[in-house]
């Protein structure tokens, strides 16, 4: 009887262990491959722009922001790994808002991806960036278009992201049917 009590015992464990710690949560998912055309350079700066809108809510306020992106300025600064463990770069694409005030920069490395939006002088990321490079950001969609001279990546938000204040508690949350699109120039 004592035998059977501890099967029982050990076997809720696992179960437990199995329900909480199994399972994928809202903040990552695994990704696809990066088909980018600067997938494989190692450096570089290219220059374009970065067209879009987020939809944007402060901490747990019923109130969004809307951040345009017309036209405004973008770059892909593509940053060496020395030690290429699981990518030969990281690719860091920058954009800025129309009105001047928020930044946006959407980074790669591996098969991972991090997010940081700069609002009034404030920053908030989400880095998937990690020890083992395998995951992307849950709810975020990416997809690459290429032509001859012009790669575009669009980024497509298909639940709330929530992004941490770098410094602080607070948190800023871009909501669903945001999109950005950055048009890298490829020379």
């Amino acid at each position: 009887m004592k035998l059977f009590k501890q099967i029982i015992i050990i076997s809720s464990c696992f179960f437990i262990a199995l329900v909480t710690y199994g399972q994928q949560n809202d903040y990552y998912r695994e990704g696809d491959n990066f088909n980018s055309v600067f997938q494989h350079l190692e450096t570089g700066t290219f220059q374009g722009s970065s067209n879009g809108l987020l939809l944007v809510r402060k901490n747990d306020s019923p109130n969004k922001s809307l951040i345009d992106f017309q036209g405004s300025p973008a770059a892909l600064i593509i940053e060496s790994d020395e030690h290429q463990i699981y990518d030969l770069s990281t690719k860091i694409y920058k954009g800025q808002s129309t009105s001047g005030k928020t930044t946006v920069t959407y980074s790669t490395y591996g098969g991972a991806n991090a997010l940081q939006i700069t609002l009034n002088k404030k920053s908030y990321k989400l880095s998937l960036i990690d020890g083992a490079c395998i995951y992307v950001i849950g709810g975020l969609n990416y997809h690459y278009e290429a032509e001859e001279n012009t790669e575009y990546l669009l980024l497509t938000f298909t639940k709330t992201v929530t992004l941490q204040a770098t410094t602080g508690t607070n948190s800023i949350h871009i909501l669903p049917h945001s999109s950005l699109i950055f048009a890298i120039a490829r020379k």
